[in-house]
Formats: C-alpha cells, structure tokens, sequence
C-alpha cells in the first residue's frame, strides 16, 4: 500500500516539474499522460489544470484567447493541439516571408538632377566661407551685393 502512494506522489511532484520547454507539443503530453496515468488522477479540471502549468507561455495565452474552453481533458488537448498546430504554421510562414521578403531587393544608385531653383547651401568649401564672411561678400556669388 504505501509503495503505490509513495509511486503516485513520486509521479504528482514529476507533473509538478514537467515543463514544455523547446519540447513539442506532442513529446509533452506524452509525457504527461504516462505520469498521470502513474499518479492515477482522473478528474478533469484537475488534468487540465496540471497540464496548463507546463504548458508554454505564448500557447497558454493562445489558449486563454480561445474563450470558451472544453472541460473534458481529451477534447481539451484536441483543442491544444490544433492551436499549436495553428501557431506553428503561423510561425513557419512568418519566417519565410521574413527571409524571402529582400531576396530580389537590389538597390541601384540614381543619381538625382540638379534643381536649378534649390538653394545650394555647401556651395562653398570651409575656406571660402571664412573668405567671403572676413570680406563681407556674398556666399552665393562672392561679390560685394549686400544692401546696406
């Protein structure tokens, strides 16, 4: 008698600790089947409890944003499936559109025209500046046209 219960609280405490990690979908509610049936729980909103607190982030959110939920345990990890299933195929198409998005980009340099009324503001170089500012001439033609 105290073997099965010292098995089933072993199993309890690992449930506890089952986290899905980088681990599949899959590969976790495998695991977590085979110690729940270990730890002989049968009620459902406890399982469904139990599994959400390994369960990742994103798919736990994924999840809550369903809104109404199954309350039995095996159409629940139907349901956990197919969202995974969903985010996963989200998140393969995210990433090819990422990586093909600039494949044909190819950006050439076009020079600009010239616009003949814009206000050339570096038409001079540093020394002609100074130049043209001790002498009082104009930036634009170096000639003396201030009005005075």
């Amino acid at each position: 008698m105290f073997v099965l219960a010292d098995v089933s609280i072993v199993a309890l405490s690992k449930i506890q600790k089952l986290k899905q990690l980088q681990k599949s979908l899959t590969s976790y509610i495998t695991k977590f089947r085979s110690l729940v049936a270990v730890a002989n729980v049968k009620e459902s909103h406890v399982l469904i409890h139990m599994f959400n607190l390994g369960l990742n982030d994103n798919l736990l959110h994924a999840i809550h944003m369903m809104g109404e939920t199954p309350t039995n345990f095996d159409k629940y990890i139907t349901a956990v499936t197919k969202i995974d299933s969903n985010i996963n195929r989200g998140n393969t198409t995210i990433s090819l559109t990422n990586t093909n998005r600039y494949r044909n980009y190819h950006p050439q340099y076009k020079p600009q025209k010239k616009d003949n009324d814009a206000m050339d503001i570096d038409c001079l170089d540093e020394e002609e500046c100074i130049e043209c500012m001790a002498k009082g001439l104009c930036f634009i033609c170096q000639k003396c046209c201030l009005v005075t």
